[in-house]
């Protein structure tokens, strides 16, 4: 009935169905869909008030954890973000998004903190594009210029086609000096990918390096 209500777009009836649902088997798996529906809604408090009740009876449950991190995440609360990507940590410190993503939110605050984050999620999962970026993001603000050169470009190799990645690899370029690389990087990402998310940043920086 829930799948049927979303297919039709109802979703207060797929939003009843799972209170419901969640009343009668309160599972993680079922509080989640839960807070996603209500966030789908457009009712980002109701989410992230689900959450937090459940984890007052479930504190060590860290995929209602990641969840909760997510919907902070899409509403800019930084510093609840960060909370909960530390909590996680402390119940499974090798969590590897918890890793990569507090150092990604930590790169202008705590960028030592960051790179040392950023590094451990490395060695957890070498072979992972979006991590290698975080890294050498964190390298570059680190001033290791050299080492985030190393990092950005295994992580091409690994995703040559993301977007994100390619455009932290004109950012480094700008970094490293090489301001018409840069800027020849940064032209291609505007002109060729006109729903590039980061396209604002991107004209921005590259009417500075012009």
């Amino acid at each position: 009935q829930f799948v049927s209500a979303q297919k039709r777009g109802d979703n207060q009836s797929a939003l009843r169905l799972l209170e419901t649902i969640f009343l009668r088997e309160p599972t993680t798996s079922n509080v989640i869909a839960l807070a996603a529906q209500q966030q789908s809604d457009g009712n980002v408090s109701s989410a992230i008030a689900q959450l937090h009740g459940w984890l007052e009876d479930h504190a060590n449950d860290v995929k209602a954890r990641e969840k909760l991190a997510e919907i902070y995440g899409s509403n800019n609360q930084v510093r609840e973000v960060v909370y909960q990507y530390r909590e996680i940590l402390k119940l499974d410190p090798e969590h590897v998004m918890a890793l990569n993503n507090l150092a990604w939110y930590l790169l202008e605050d705590n960028p030592r903190q960051a790179l040392d984050l950023a590094d451990k999620a490395n060695r957890v999962s070498p072979d992972s594009g979006s991590i290698l970026d975080t890294l050498a993001m964190a390298q570059m603000k680190n001033n290791n210029l050299i080492e985030a050169r190393r990092s950005i470009d295994r992580a091409l190799i690994l995703a040559p086609e993301n977007l994100e990645i390619l455009f932290h690899e004109a950012q480094l370029r700008a970094a490293e000096g090489d301001t018409s690389g840069a800027i020849d990087a940064l032209n291609s990402l505007i002109s060729e990918h006109t729903n590039f998310s980061k396209r604002a940043e991107a004209e921005s920086i590259l009417k500075r390096l012009k």
